[in-house]
């Protein structure tokens, strides 16, 4: 019998956590592993998990760092053959959603597979159909760029596990990016999968949603920013309409070409604005937006020389540390290199110049931040 690892990362959910434990676990037809990281809540949480005398739980607790290094924690004790990512205030539609699952991606030899979801209130009482992009490959990652990076199949995996380690830990959990598709070597890489006609997860939606919070919002913009950055420089968006999207040969940007990089700052400026206002924030909210606009909006010729002490003390932070950052940021804890990268985007566009030694980890730091800035070796 097939086994699924569902990876339930959780915050202050204890109102709905029971429910989501209960329909995990009347799983039929497969064999089942619930692992399930606490995010340091501060509510009756653990309490409600801890009630609930099953071999097949496996509990850690956290402090709160965010969803994402959550389900990088848990990630250590899959051990299924299948790998799901199931939100602490969801629910399965019925018994044999799972089954349903593993026995479509092995007959196929699938990746992994995905679908439309039901929606509910917070009374679990259904309240319509999510619908998802039905054309994989091609056609979903030109709609997920017109979407301005918004995961058009939605975040909840199912996944063989070989999948899950080799791609979603990187491109999902690090980097906080649609876990279905990878940047390596100028090339995009796309894992196989296939969208099923029923429905296999009930997602809720109520005004309590972390989605909905600020930080949600700010951990939501960080990746899909990050998705817009990759993407642009593959594809062209006429900015007058963004309808008609045109491949891109890749060492246009890459070579840095004065003409194409320009245009290249120029449609993630432009889809930046969209994102803020699909989400409803302010630009001048936070510095961080403000830089974010300013870098891709106003050209300059600054030429940032860094020196090799001021990486050293700079901590790294990924995609998945986003929480952390966004604590740092408004309690004006930045460390010294993105205080520097802020303050300098505020003022514009700028270039980098390192040794060679600190090449990889400042491009991460510029990654995290959505900085496609130039880095030049000394």
């Amino acid at each position: 019998m097939m086994k699924v690892s569902v990876l339930m990362p959780t915050y202050n959910d204890s109102k709905y956590i029971g429910r989501s434990i209960e329909s995990v676990l009347s799983q039929r037809g497969v064999d089942v592993e619930l692992i399930i990281i606490n995010d340091g809540s501060t509510d009756e949480t653990e309490e409600v998990v801890h009630s609930y005398k099953d071999e097949r739980i496996k509990y850690i607790k956290q402090e709160n760092k965010g969803q994402l290094d959550a389900l990088l924690n848990g990630s250590r004790l899959v051990s299924g053959d299948f790998v799901c990512l199931f939100h602490s205030d969801d629910l399965l539609t019925d018994e044999f959603a799972f089954k349903r699952n593993t026995t479509r991606i092995l007959e196929r030899n699938l990746d992994g597979v995905y679908s439309d979801y039901i929606t509910m209130d917070e009374n679990c009482k259904e309240t319509g159909i999510l619908k998802v992009h039905r054309d994989f490959g091609e056609k979903a990652l030109r709609r997920l760029i017109q979407y301005s990076g918004s995961n058009v199949i939605g975040d909840p995996f199912f996944t063989k596990k070989n999948v899950f380690f080799r791609y979603i830990v990187k491109n999902y959990i690090i980097w906080n990016q649609p876990y279905w598709f990878a940047v390596d070597g100028g090339k995009i890489h796309l894992l196989r999968l296939e969208y099923i006609d029923q429905p296999w997860y009930k997602y809720r939606v109520y005004e309590g949603n972390y989605a909905r919070s600020d930080i949600g919002k700010f951990v939501a913009v960080n990746g899909v920013i990050r998705t817009i950055t990759d993407l642009s420089k593959f594809y062209r968006v006429p900015l007058a309409s963004f309808r008609y999207i045109h491949r891109l040969p890749t060492s246009l940007i890459v070579r840095r070409s004065r003409s194409s990089y320009e245009r290249y700052r120029a449609q993630v400026c432009a889809f930046t604005r969209k994102v803020f206002k699909g989400y409803g924030i302010d630009p001048d909210s936070n510095v961080y937006y403000q830089a974010l606009l300013s870098f891709y909006e106003k050209e300059s010729d600054v030429r940032l020389e860094i020196d090799n002490k001021l990486i050293n003390e700079t901590p790294l932070l990924l995609g998945k540390d986003v929480n952390v950052f966004y604590n740092m940021l408004l309690n004006d804890k930045l460390p010294g290199l993105y205080k520097l990268f802020l303050k300098t985007a505020l003022k514009g566009s700028f270039e980098v110049v390192i040794d060679k030694d600190f090449e990889k980890k400042v491009g991460m730091i510029l990654k995290f931040l959505n900085f496609s800035a130039p880095v030049l070796t000394r």
